[in-house]
């Protein structure tokens, strides 16, 4: 994985739409793989936040504020806590029912922004993941589930894919209240890769103006090489 491949592939991400720009980036990590937007979502969180620590670090660092006193909060998480085996299938017996179930992909989620948003996209989203629903043997469709029950099924959803609907507990260190912060994953690694690679940029222009350099020229060296002459233009 090359530098020139990952800023290529961030740039990428920056032309497109918010909910495929994760899967682009990990396609980074799976070269030679299917279609990125057939990765199920948990998959690809999980893919993302390895992408993230290869290039950036093993913590999670963000800021937040208290929403009971307005205290700016540093976040710190390791990576590695965050870490879990992809599991995208499972099935939910419930009485006479019997449910088949799948972690939703990108392609579902686009799929289900073409509905409006709230409550329809909700449903449209969740009868994608429905594999099979029986009722005392008998074919039955989504929504056809109890209300109970299609709950019991998004939290088995929720528990295959956690890095999908992931929420930090954080407290206060001023006023000690307790918060539930969620975090989008995919969108903490996309704004992450973003200052990694205009870091990186910034570095390949000083190059440049230094010494007259291409831009390939600099991609093409080591990043050991990178720092010395960086060092040498700095007079460091």
């Amino acid at each position: 994985m090359d530098l020139d491949t990952l800023m290529s592939t961030w740039e990428a991400a920056l032309a497109q739409p918010a909910a495929t720009r994760t899967a682009t980036l990990v396609a980074v990590l799976r070269e030679g793989a299917d279609d990125p937007l057939a990765l199920d979502v948990g998959t690809r969180e999980h893919d993302a936040l390895r992408l993230a620590a290869r290039v950036a670090g093993a913590a999670l660092d963000a800021e937040t504020i208290c929403a009971q006193c307005g205290e700016r909060m540093e976040i710190c998480v390791p990576l590695a806590a965050l870490q879990f085996v992809p599991t995208g299938i499972a099935e939910v017996r419930d009485g006479a029912w019997q449910i088949g179930l799948r972690v939703p992909d990108t392609r579902d989620v686009l799929a289900a922004l073409d509905f409006p948003a709230g409550e329809a996209s909700e449903a449209a989203l969740f009868s994608r993941c429905v594999t099979s629903a029986r009722y005392n043997g008998e074919a039955r469709a989504a929504t056809d589930l109890p209300a109970a029950l299609r709950a019991q099924c998004e939290a088995r959803l929720d528990a295959l894919a956690p890095l999908a609907n992931l929420t930090l507990d954080l407290v206060c260190p001023a006023c000690g209240a307790a918060d539930a912060v969620p975090l989008d994953a995919g969108a903490f690694v996309f704004e992450r890769m973003r200052h990694w690679v205009e870091d990186q940029l910034d570095d390949i222009a000083r190059l440049c103006r230094a010494y007259g350099w291409r831009e390939a020229d600099v991609l093409a060296m080591s990043a050991w090489r990178r720092s010395f002459y960086l060092a040498r233009a700095e007079g460091t």
